[in-house]
C-alpha cells in the first residue's frame, strides 16, 4: 500500500480478479517508425557533428585488441547462403563501396560467416 509499482496486463487482470484493490493509471506511448536520422531533432540541432557519409576509420589507438583463443580451436567457417540475383548485384555495389572507401580489405582468412541481406523495416533494400 502506497508504493507505485509496475504492472503488466496480465497481472492486472489478476490482482482484479482475486480482489485486490488497485488504483491503475493507464499513460501511453507514442512510437513512430520509420523516421529519417535527419527528422530527428537533436540531429537537426547540431548537423555539423553528424556526417552524411562517414568519413573513415577513427584514429589508430595506442591500444590493440585481439581476441585470444582457446588452445585447439580451429577456424570456423560456414558457406555463402545462395541469393536472387538482384541480391548478389546489391551484394558486389555493397563490397565495392567498402573497399573503395576502405572500410574493407581482401582476406583470404580461414574464417568466415555468410552474408545476409535483410530489407529494411520501410520495405527499401
Amino acid at each position: 500500500p502506497g508504493v507505485a509499482r509496475y504492472l503488466s496486463a496480465n497481472r492486472l487482470v489478476v490482482t482484479m480478479r482475486n480482489g485486490e484493490p488497485e488504483i491503475v493509471s493507464l499513460s501511453s506511448i507514442e512510437v513512430t517508425l520509420g523516421v529519417l536520422v535527419e527528422e530527428v531533432r537533436v540531429v537537426q540541432q547540431f548537423q555539423d557533428v553528424f556526417p552524411s557519409e562517414i568519413p573513415g576509420f577513427p584514429p589508430v589507438r595506442e591500444v590493440e585488441f585481439f581476441i585470444d583463443l582457446h588452445p585447439g580451436t580451429g577456424p570456423i567457417s560456414e558457406s555463402p547462403y545462395r541469393m536472387a540475383p538482384a541480391e548478389l548485384t546489391e551484394l558486389k555495389i555493397q563490397i565495392e563501396d567498402l573497399l573503395r572507401k576502405g572500410f574493407i580489405r581482401p582476406s583470404v582468412s580461414p574464417w568466415g560467416a555468410p552474408v545476409l541481406l535483410v530489407k529494411k523495416k520501410d520495405g527499401k533494400s
